[in-house]
């Protein structure tokens, strides 16, 4: 135990929160940006879907096409085939490709809150509340698959903003507690 303690690096609290600090400040920053420019928000996360389909289908397809002669290969080449095709299509329109992840987002808390209600009505305890959250979970998918393509990109940019500002606020909180370390 000594050994492995003696080799692991030494990190100085105070550089660290530095880093923390500036990281904290950068997701602000990137959090507003998301919340004032939602099209564009949008359009990048529509493009980052579309190169990550893209680079997924190509790795996909270059393992099935590494393994050919093993079975069940063929279908990672045509999966890797599709993903291509996907991202190309996201990465050529991202607006619809941001679109489509909210109506999927809605699907996925439709079916969600379905699975929800059927086990609240099985369950033993806290029945009201899991009815409660799978009706919420069902409103809410409801509303996203019924939303018009430009509320869709504002709900998205609104995401993507909290999940920013939330790390940023994270990242801060736990550069102060590394200073406090350091001074200690």
């Amino acid at each position: 135990m000594t050994t492995q303690a003696a080799a692991e690096p030494v990190v100085e609290p105070k550089r660290g929160a530095t880093w923390f600090l500036v990281a904290g400040i950068l997701f602000l920053v990137v959090g507003a940006l998301a919340l004032v420019e939602p099209l564009v928000t949008s359009v990048a996360v529509g493009l980052f879907l579309g190169v990550s389909f893209l680079f997924a289908g190509a790795m996909a397809a270059g393992t099935g096409l590494a393994h050919i002669g093993h079975k069940g290969s063929w279908l990672y080449v045509l999966l890797g085939l599709f993903g291509m095709l996907a991202g190309g299509f996201m990465a050529m329109q991202p607006v619809a490709a941001a679109v489509s992840l909210v109506w999927i987002i809605g699907f996925f808390l439709v079916f969600a809150g379905a699975f929800e209600l059927a086990a609240a009505f099985r369950a033993q305890k806290h029945r009201g509340w899991m009815i409660f959250l799978g009706a919420v979970d069902i409103l809410l998918g409801v509303l996203l698959l019924d939303i018009d393509p430009l509320s869709a990109m504002h709900f998205l940019a609104f995401i993507v903003a909290l999940s920013f500002v939330m790390r940023g606020a994270a990242s801060i909180v736990f550069s102060n507690e590394l200073r406090k370390l350091s001074k200690a």
